[in-house]
């Protein structure tokens, strides 16, 4: 299954990769840049972040990936 986040803010960053590690293909998107660019200072958030295969950020929200 495929899940689409909308915007890469505090709650997104967490939810996402714990959705990956469920075994879902995740697409973060949001308009910032910035918050794109991953980077978290959660300990835990960070470790998930490091083993994902199946989550992409980006902020192209017309990218196609079929979600």
């Amino acid at each position: 299954m495929k899940i689409g986040v909308i915007g890469a803010g505090r709650s997104s960053i967490c939810f996402a990769p714990l959705c990956e590690a469920a075994g879902y293909d995740v697409l973060v998107s949001d308009i910032r840049q910035d918050y794109v660019d991953i980077e978290t200072m959660e300990t835990e958030v960070d470790n998930h972040l490091k083993v994902v295969k199946n989550l992409e950020a980006t902020s192209d929200n017309r990218k196609e990936k079929g979600y």
